[in-house]
């Protein structure tokens, strides 16, 4: 990567990895130091995947699921006491 100052070559001192990826900078030539950010992009493919993977009745069936598994473990404490 290049220097947003000066223009020149740029090593990288520390990467941090998460959700994105954060590389701190430090320019060979002028002693600039910034942070780049990488992170991943979804284009329109994985936009419909998702939308198809996850429809409304997936997602209702889902939710009916963890409101029947929260009413078991909320029965399932009341009893215990």
């Amino acid at each position: 990567m290049w220097c947003r100052r000066c223009g020149g070559k740029t090593k990288v001192k520390c990467t941090i990895q998460g959700e994105t990826v954060d590389r701190f900078r430090v320019c060979l030539k002028c002693g600039y130091k910034f942070q780049t950010v990488e992170a991943a992009t979804f284009d329109s493919i994985w936009k419909e995947h998702c939308k198809t993977a996850y429809s409304n009745s997936k997602l209702e069936h889902i939710k009916e699921e963890l409101s029947a598994k929260e009413t078991f473990e909320t029965d399932n404490k009341s009893e215990s006491e």
